[in-house]
């Protein structure tokens, strides 16, 4: 079968033992065809994985940008009165 257009993964797991991906074909994916953390006895048998997808709304930078964003924010309200420079820029905020 086909795993297409997905978001992040095509196949993601945890832990996963014993199994097997078989006949299959991973594209279109935005990060990674196919992701196991901490696998045991997993067979992978004539699968295709690619291409990725051309087509991304978002890059990988939105998710990290919008987890700092509490922590910036609480910086700016601890520090009204300081500038907050960023490296390789002249103007502050």
């Amino acid at each position: 079968g086909v795993i297409g257009l997905s978001s992040h993964h095509g196949i993601h797991g945890n832990y996963n033992r014993g199994i097997t991906i078989r006949d299959v074909q991973v594209r279109n994916f935005q990060t990674h065809g196919i992701q196991l953390n901490g696998f045991e006895k997993v067979k992978i048998i004539n699968t295709e994985v690619g291409p990725s997808s051309s087509r991304a709304y978002l890059n990988g930078n939105y998710a990290q940008l919008r987890l700092l964003l509490p922590t910036m924010a609480r910086i700016a309200d601890t520090h009204r009165d300081e500038d907050i420079r960023f490296s390789g820029r002249t103007q502050s905020v």
